[in-house]
């Protein structure tokens, strides 16, 4: 036992001799030859050195190393300015080296230099610490960085990854990527195989400042507290971002813990955000607003345009779960006035609690289909049913001016309480009470003063309770009912019309004249509504009438002057049989003139009867007979034909009052 004690002394006294005359040597002038003598023969990969110093007792510090590359023969040897190495005391007693820092300073690398540099460090004999680089610049084909600070502890190389398993430090003065430019950028990350902690971040990028963390659950990675402040990409930077491509192997992002986007300004195709906030929370990758669970969405901003819509000043807050979207507050300037709304949507429904509409103006002038609201076409078309439990609009203005007849609504005034608007995707007032009046309404020519309607629907079964809307020369009245709960919707209406003006009731016949007038009719009908063939066989009832104050101009094309006839229709009466609609002889009066002395002659005189089948209106019998001293029309009311006389003597006529 003795003399293996005395070997074992031996041995270790002359290994600490050895390493001591190394040591020595290198505070000699040949202690770069000594160095390179030792690396040869101590490692497997070839490396050079300029210079060596040693500061006693564990610091050693190489200059100018020059290391080969995996194909020397077409890559340039790596060069070093300088690596300083702290050597740990307990090398000798592990039989391996036990590096506590080495220290890398000034160095060029690119993919195929980094698995050089990789190659001397990953060996079963060198056990590392930490590893520190300084003044590193660093290019792919994909990206360059200059002015790399690097610091890992622990370090742990993994052959396909750019930066080894540790806790790691990172610095640079400019990340250069996809053509983009991150500068300033810092990053403190705990490296791991999974479940890596990115505890902060931060860089400059087109003016913005972000910074936030991260976390990686198994392989995936979560954003947390990142702040994007004061982005601005014009519509050329947003579809040069939009046509690159942003992921990065290895690097899964496909959670959103919380994201904030605030001061910035982002336009694109046919839409800019601009002065916006955005805040979103636990959002799930790859986005789908019907696929969230606990997600929170909200925005400021000074405007929002979209296609042909413009927000201005719009402030949303949404609560996003699976199919549902939980509207809990939106306001916006639209239509020179304001929308305010809260409530929930999902695929199929609308489920307001409130909305609210305050002096917007609504001018249709163009039949183009608005753009924004072709986006939501698809959806609007999947829709179900639509509830509002509180509806109120004030001081709003409609105006349709894109195809005649043109029509308008000045002062619209509507409020609604537990309203539902669709239902199983049929329109109508399903359940709830309606109350609209306006301070003045007009179709074509025909203006109404201070309009009211008012309907209510209970379970389906819709009434008409008031409908009066005051003419100039008279009203417009009307009580009606329809069930939608049945197939055939059974309705019924009761209206009383007087002074109605009558020139847009003929306009659509093309009649060869010009008529004013001021009709009185009253309507009881009954009927189906189910469908257009329902309708048609269905309804029954009676019109009767009147027409007076008339005056009748033909369209004289034999002379400069228009000739006008004052006239009158005494009697009306008219009936629905099922769909079938009968037009008893309805006389047509004209008026008299004054000739020699008090003798009155009679200048009009017609008639219009016959019928018409609802579900073919084309092929109908009725006909029209009407003539004066110088003008005929007859024929069918909408083939009607037109003669005049040469030889007439034409009088005006002046109704009476």
């Amino acid at each position: 036992m003795k003399k293996v004690f005395m070997v074992f002394g031996i041995m270790l006294a002359i290994a600490v001799a050895a390493l001591a005359a190394l040591l020595l040597s290198l505070q000699t002038q040949y202690r770069a030859d000594v160095a390179n003598f030792f690396i040869k023969h101590a490692m497997e990969q070839p490396l050079l050195i300029e210079d060596v110093e040693y500061q006693a007792p564990y610091h050693v510090t190489l200059m100018g190393m020059t290391l080969p590359q995996v194909q020397p023969e077409k890559q340039r040897p790596l060069y070093i300015d300088k690596v300083d190495i702290w050597l740990n005391p307990h090398s000798i007693i592990e039989a391996k080296w036990v590096f506590d820092s080495v220290l890398i300073n000034g160095l060029q690398l690119d993919a195929s230099g980094l698995k050089a540099l990789a190659s001397l460090l990953i060996k079963q004999d060198i056990q590392l610490q930490q590893l520190a680089i300084n003044n590193l610049d660093f290019s792919t084909p994909n990206f360059h960085a200059r002015g790399i600070d690097l610091q890992v502890s622990d370090p742990i190389w993994n052959n396909n990854a750019l930066l080894p398993y540790g806790k790691i430090q990172l610095s640079t003065t400019q990340l250069y990527w996809q053509g983009e430019a991150f500068d300033n950028l810092l990053i403190d990350l705990d490296l791991k195989p999974s479940d890596s902690t990115l505890y902060g971040a931060s860089f400059d990028w087109r003016g913005a400042k972000v910074s936030g963390q991260a976390e990686q659950y198994l392989h995936s990675w979560s954003l947390v507290n990142v702040t994007i402040d004061g982005l601005r990409l014009n519509q050329k930077q947003t579809q040069s971002l939009l046509n690159k491509e942003w992921e990065v192997a290895g690097i899964q992002i496909n959670h959103i813990n919380s994201l904030d986007i605030i001061h910035s300004d982002i336009e694109w195709k046919n839409g800019h955000l601009s002065a916006f906030d955005a805040s979103l929370e636990n959002i799930s990758l790859p986005f789908e607003h019907w696929k969230q669970q606990k997600a929170i969405f909200s925005l400021q901003a000074e405007g929002i345009a979209l296609d042909d819509t413009q927000l201005i000043e719009p402030s949303v807050k949404l609560n996003l779960e699976s199919n549902q979207i939980l509207i809990e507050d939106f306001y916006t300037q639209y239509l020179q006035g304001t929308v305010q709304l809260n409530g929930k949507i999902t695929p199929s429904t609308i489920d307001l609690a409130q909305l609210d509409i305050q002096g917007i103006k609504w001018i249709h002038e163009s039949q183009d289909n608005h753009r924004s609201t072709s986006r939501l076409q698809p959806w609007l078309t999947q829709l179900q049913d639509v509830k509002i439990d509180r509806l109120n609009i004030e001081r709003s203005q409609l105006i349709q001016l894109a195809k005649k007849p043109y029509w308008q609504v000045s002062g619209l005034h509507v409020e609604g309480y537990q309203v539902q608007l669709l239902q199983e995707r049929k329109l109508g007032l399903w359940q709830g009470k309606l109350m609209m009046s306006a301070n003045d309404a007009s179709y074509q020519n025909v203006l109404s003063v201070q309009p009211v309607i008012e309907m209510n629907s209970d379970q389906g079964k819709w009434t008409l309770t008031r409908l009066f809307m005051p003419l100039k020369h008279g009203y417009i009245e009307a009580e009606a009912t329809l069930d939608f709960n049945h197939i055939s919707k059974p309705w019924r209406i009761d209206m009383s019309v007087d002074g109605l003006p009558i020139a847009p009731l003929l306009q659509p016949l093309k009649l060869p004249l010009d008529a004013t007038g001021y009709g009185e009719f009253e309507l009881q009908a009954t009927g189906l509504y189910g469908d257009s063939l329902m309708l048609g066989y269905s309804t029954t009832g009676q019109l009767t009438g009147s027409v007076r104050q008339g005056v009748m101009t033909f369209n004289d094309t034999l002379s400069d002057t228009s000739t006008n006839n004052a006239f009158e229709v005494p009697k009306l009466t008219a009936s629905f049989d099922r769909g079938r609609f009968t037009l008893e002889p309805m006389h047509i009066i004209g008026a008299s003139a004054k000739e020699k002395g008090s003798q009155r002659v009679q200048t009009l005189k017609g008639e219009v009867s016959g019928t018409l089948d609802l579900l073919n209106t084309e092929q109908h019998s009725l006909s029209i007979t009407l003539s004066d001293p110088c003008h005929k029309i007859s024929g069918k009311l909408t083939q009607a034909e037109y003669s005049e006389r040469h030889d007439c003597q034409t009088k005006n006529a002046t109704p009476q009052e």
